[in-house]
């Protein structure tokens, strides 16, 4: 076998390892480009973001899931988004926890009722 079919089975076998590891984990696993879109997600990530599947999220941004002003800052200081809601509301996390949830911001209507 010449180093490039080597190459590519080490490929095949290391992207085989982690897809598997993607699909058996309830930990959220994602890659994110320099834009902050994601790029890859797994079941339990997406399922937390309040999406049907993982790539129902590809492509997707901070922006498109949180508020703007937030996820403007939590992007520019390379934080994470419940950390400058924390700071700049005072609110608990329990709270943010509730507000920020992706599931309910994405669903439409009006939150609370």
């Amino acid at each position: 076998m010449n180093g490039r079919l080597k190459n590519m089975d080490k490929f095949r076998n290391a992207w085989f390892l982690l897809e598997k590891l993607m699909d058996s984990t309830l930990d959220s696993i994602y890659f994110k480009d320099l834009q902050s879109r994601f790029m890859m997600l797994n079941k339990a990530c997406a399922t937390k973001l309040g999406w049907d599947s993982p790539e129902e999220g590809v492509g997707k941004s901070d922006f498109d899931i949180f508020t703007g002003v937030h996820a403007k800052q939590a992007y520019a200081e390379g934080r994470a988004l419940k950390d400058v809601a924390k700071e700049q509301t005072g609110l608990s996390a329990e709270e943010l926890a509730k507000l920020l949830d992706p599931a309910q911001m994405t669903k439409g209507g009006i939150m609370g009722e």
